[in-house]
């Protein structure tokens, strides 16, 4: 009896051994199965955002025939600004005044003394007051006028302008070829010098020229008893350096 107990026990043990043993085992592997299980989950998950990755970066970079395709735009592009007809510029009104515009008018009625013509003349068209250099005598003021490229030498004096008029005169005295000077009013009169006073000879053309030649007295006297060799030099549109016409 004793026996049979001693081996009913160790059959139990054995069994009890086998039994742990094989739940030892089935849980092993049902580790090892969550452990695989959980391995390709990583792994697909790995390959899912490989993937991934490689779309993203795939859609953000340009294909090389999207590049070429870019570059040639960027070319015709550059190649029409460069060919482009630039767009032309209106040109600017300008204030040039017209050739022959009376830029100084003369007042005649300022004082005048005989034989004083130009002091008279440069007091008419103000010559100082508009930095005009004043010369010693009327042949030296055409002087001026001719070095300038001013004076017209002829008698077609303009209409509607008053210029001053200039003639060769020259001093019985001392043989000096002081001229004279007269201003063309611009409608076939001349302004010579008042006898000290602020009104003028007012005389024409012919009347002038009998004046110089001794055929009419002016002021009182006869020109000729004291000049002689009366001729015309020209008019000028410039005075002292003073601008009387435009260019």
């Amino acid at each position: 009896m004793k026996n049979s107990k001693k081996t009913l026990l160790v059959a139990v043990a054995i069994a009890i051994v086998a039994l742990t043993a094989v739940v030892t085992a089935t849980a092993a592997s049902k580790h090892s199965q969550a452990h695989h299980r959980q391995t390709v989950s990583t792994k697909k998950k790995a390959t899912s955002s490989t993937s991934a990755k490689s779309v993203t970066t795939s859609s953000s970079m340009p294909s090389s025939s999207s590049v070429q395709a870019s570059a040639t735009q960027s070319t015709v592009s550059n190649s029409q600004v460069k060919t482009a007809t630039p767009v032309s510029t209106p040109t600017p009104a300008t204030n040039e005044v017209p050739s022959g515009t009376q830029l100084v008018n003369a007042n005649p009625n300022v004082y005048g003394e005989p034989g004083m013509c130009l002091g008279y003349v440069d007091g008419a068209f103000g010559v100082t007051a508009r930095g005009g250099q004043l010369s010693y005598s009327a042949t030296a003021a055409a002087g001026k006028a001719t070095a300038a490229g001013a004076m017209h030498n002829n008698d077609q004096f303009p209409a509607g302008k008053m210029v001053p008029v200039f003639w060769n005169l020259t001093s019985k005295d001392d043989g000096v070829n002081y001229g004279h000077v007269a201003i063309w009013d611009g409608q076939g009169g001349f302004y010579w010098e008042g006898n000290h006073s602020s009104t003028p000879n007012h005389l024409t053309y012919a009347e002038l020229t009998a004046v110089l030649n001794g055929q009419q007295p002016i002021n009182g006297k006869l020109v000729t008893d004291s000049f002689t060799g009366a001729s015309l030099i020209g008019w000028s549109d410039n005075l002292e350096g003073v601008q009387i016409l435009s260019k």
